[in-house]
């Protein structure tokens, strides 16, 4: 198997790797092989056959079997997984490269390679989830749910970052409004890289970055054009009336908790609609005195 993969018959040491009598050394040479036989697909433009080689051993077991193979399916595309989020992660069994990873293509070819490449994120991360859950449910004693790992981080993060390549279908803003474990500063950067802001208020929204998130939507609402890239795909939709709604849903949300958001945002609203902000103060719980409701609508 060695002997073919050095003399470039990849698909060839994947067959004699296979034929190997001893199930531990097989299962070795298997994952060499196939990561060989996955790198020359992959720089010839076979992306589904690449990520298939790959994805035969990205498991996610119980016990983390498969996420070596995870990770080099990540380390093939770091404008989706940055570098600085993989380091320091176990590979686990996963042989160790014998080169640099084939570079990334581009154009319509990125494209396809993405659009590969997300079922298997999507696949991974349920897997994921489901081994956390485990984990959790023996530790019945934490006072909270754990905090993500870097692994779900760094998977959750390359799929919000897929999910902006290609026409925008609404996956990205339904993937941000759920719960997710997208790195917020990575995840920020792209999309305000491509005017994708209702899916980073949903984001900022998800790590807490109330005040970040409601001041972005009041700048969608009352001046757009002051964003440094114009809003697309469902943010066109929060330019003006719309974007003060959007803005008085998301202090029904959290403004109970948090009084001085009520008073920092609820004046434009109010001046922006006044069915919004009326709505707003009338809906909030616990409810703002009568005479702080009165001050706020007196001064928009």
């Amino acid at each position: 198997a060695a002997d073919a993969a050095a003399a470039g018959r990849h698909a060839d040491a994947v067959v004699l790797a296979g034929l190997t009598p001893d199930a531990g050394r097989r299962e070795a040479a298997l994952r060499v092989a196939r990561r060989g036989l996955a790198a020359s697909l992959f720089a010839g433009g076979d992306f589904d056959g690449a990520l298939a080689q790959l994805g035969m051993q990205a498991g996610a077991g119980s016990d983390g079997d498969g996420d070596g193979a995870l990770l080099s399916l990540l380390r093939l595309f770091p404008s989706l997984a940055p570098p600085e989020l993989l380091e320091g992660l176990d590979d686990g069994d996963e042989p160790a490269a014998t080169g640099p990873p084939p570079p990334e293509p581009s154009g319509a070819a990125y494209e396809r390679a993405v659009a590969a490449l997300l079922p298997y994120l999507m696949s991974f991360r349920g897997r994921l989830a489901a081994r956390e859950r485990t984990s959790a449910d023996g530790a019945a004693d934490a006072p909270s749910p754990p905090p993500p790992t870097p692994l779900a981080v760094a998977v959750d993060t390359a799929i919000l970052h897929a999910m902006l390549v290609g026409p925008d279908t609404g996956a990205a803003l339904r993937f941000a409004s759920s719960p997710n474990a997208a790195s917020a500063r990575h995840g920020e950067a792209a999309l305000r890289a491509v005017g994708r802001f209702a899916e980073l208020v949903a984001l900022l929204r998800a790590a807490g970055r109330h005040e970040d998130g409601l001041d972005l939507l009041k700048a969608l609402s009352t001046a757009p054009t002051s964003l440094p890239t114009p809003p697309t795909g469902a943010a066109a939709d929060l330019c003006g009336v719309t974007g003060a709604w959007a803005a008085a849903r998301y202090l029904r949300a959290v403004g109970g908790a948090r009084p001085d958001l009520v008073h920092a945002h609820t004046r434009w609203i109010v001046a922006a609609d006044d069915d919004a902000g009326v709505g707003l103060l009338l809906e909030l719980e616990p409810p703002p005195s009568p005479d702080a409701a009165l001050a706020v609508l007196r001064a928009a």
